[in-house]
């Protein structure tokens, strides 16, 4: 795939000055594949919020239907584009071509659930009253109403996905958005905020930041205009954000090192079925993929069998070439990062029955046993294919290794006693626990969130919407 030229959309306009652009490289072969107009200053940053907030009291007062009529044209555009836009996301981040069909499909259906959610919440105000809270002279009508300029930050592993997943429900609420997608996810932020403006949307309800971070990070997430942030992306990144913008609401997707804790009655070869599954789908690069697995140590070896087999099953090469279930990385930089993890766990006294092998840009899975707390692995985020697995005597154990994570996203059990899963599950300080299956971010319909460093606040379709809407009450005294 040559570099193509990307035009954005920031406001009411469609930028096609290229003077000075993003590069995004690929990580399949390292070349640029596409160069977008950047923003390079605080000052044209500052001039994007002022115009949104602008367009804010302007767009709150479109009505519903429009709202909607423009987020489905959206939808079916996502349809007629979706050849175009899954190649993008393959060679954007080397996620296959199905998955990357399966990422489109997915969030069409978040925006047609988004736009049903919000008509049921609008449907049904608050009413408080005597009839039903015994309230004397007073009843109370209480409704919501969009908050202002929403900003969303998404990253770069669901670069379509978790994008839609901000801006639907902050469109449909009557919300103007800013959106600054990763800069490995340019390519996809750009294209889809052409599609937001043929959809209907070009009066400045949508604009699209380009640029790196590192670089318009402060200038993007200090602006007074902003009402709203919806992040997802690095624990650091994310506490940064919730220390500045203390006064308005913030939801923040982080990391996580979600555990599958593998109890000796569950069914062994089903359990790493589904630990494999869950572990290296996108090459581990999810917050929600399994990070390490905790397994009472009588029925350690077997399920290591187990896990082995599972893992020679695994596919391996170029996300051009073909379905694969191991791709490329999305850079060196985290690539290292897990040989470095590898590296520790072996001078810790790990070992694997794989072999640690790589090939450009693609790390071969690899499971790791005989791990210890002492191993780094055992408690940083490798967000990659390397897969610790740590024994342990007594299920407290367990539950401790757990606790002591600076993450609290999910956590699997596998077991065929539901009744102690549920005990367990009591114990443990994550919001999700998923029993005989491992950690997701899905179905969408779900609450979903994290504690500690893995998040604050909570999303899934109906919490969006909410997050993106403030509560207006109106008193009437008799």
């Amino acid at each position: 795939m040559d570099g193509k030229l990307y035009k954005v959309v920031v406001g009411k306009k469609i930028i096609n000055d290229f003077s000075y652009v993003l590069h995004v490289f690929s990580p399949i072969n390292h070349q640029i594949i596409g160069s977008i107009p950047r923003v390079r200053t605080k000052e044209q940053i500052e001039i994007i919020f002022k115009n949104a907030k602008l367009a804010f009291h302007e767009y709150r007062n479109v009505d519903f239907h429009i709202r909607k009529k423009w987020l489905l044209n959206f939808c079916d555009l996502l349809k007629q584009k979706w050849d175009e836009l899954s190649n993008i996301i393959v060679w954007e981040i080397a996620k296959t071509k199905v998955e990357a069909i399966k990422e489109i499909d997915r969030s069409i259906e978040y925006i047609k659930l988004t736009i049903e959610e919000y008509e049921k919440i609008m449907k049904s105000p608050l009413i408080i009253d005597e009839s039903v809270h015994n309230v004397k002279g007073k009843t109370g009508i209480f409704t919501y109403e969009p908050l202002g300029v929403v900003l969303a930050i998404s990253p770069f592993n669901y670069p379509l996905n978790l994008l839609v997943s901000k801006i639907a429900p902050a469109l449909i609420s009557g919300n103007t958005v800013v959106y600054k997608p990763a800069t490995q996810g340019s390519c996809v932020g750009s294209f889809i905020s052409l599609l937001l403006y043929e959809a209907g949307f070009k009066n400045g309800e949508v604009s699209c930041i380009i640029g790196k971070g590192s670089e318009i990070g402060d200038f993007i997430i200090d602006n007074p205009n902003i009402s709203m942030i919806s992040f997802t992306g690095s624990s650091d990144v994310g506490k940064k954000i919730a220390m500045k913008n203390s006064l308005i609401p913030v939801i923040l997707e982080l990391g996580g090192k979600d555990a599958a804790i593998v109890l000796k009655d569950a069914n062994l070869k089903l359990s790493a079925k589904k630990i494999v599954k869950g572990a290296f789908s996108f090459n581990g690069q999810r917050c929600t993929g399994i990070k390490r697995v905790l397994v009472d140590v009588s029925v350690e070896q077997k399920l290591i069998k187990y896990i082995d087999e599972e893992i020679e099953k695994l596919t391996i090469g170029s996300a051009i070439k073909g379905n694969f279930d191991i791709t490329e990385m999305i850079d060196i930089k985290t690539l290292k990062n897990n040989l470095y993890l590898l590296l520790d766990a072996y001078k810790n006294g790990a070992r694997t029955n794989q072999k640690i092998k790589r090939k450009g840009n693609i790390l071969f899975p690899v499971a790791l046993h005989n791990v210890t707390t002492k191993c780094k692995i055992a408690w940083d985020e490798q967000f990659g294919p390397v897969l610790p697995i740590i024994s342990f005597n007594e299920i407290e154990q367990a539950i401790d290794i757990c606790n002591k994570s600076q993450y609290g996203l999910q956590t699997s059990i596998f077991t065929s006693n539901i009744k102690l899963a549920k005990k367990i599950a009591s114990t443990l300080d994550v919001v999700t626990i998923n029993i005989n299956e491992s950690s997701s971010r899905g179905p969408d319909i779900f609450p979903f969130g994290g504690i500690k460093d893995s998040g604050k606040g909570m999303q899934g379709i109906k919490e969006a919407i909410i997050s993106m809407n403030k509560i207006k009450g109106v008193i009437e005294n008799e």
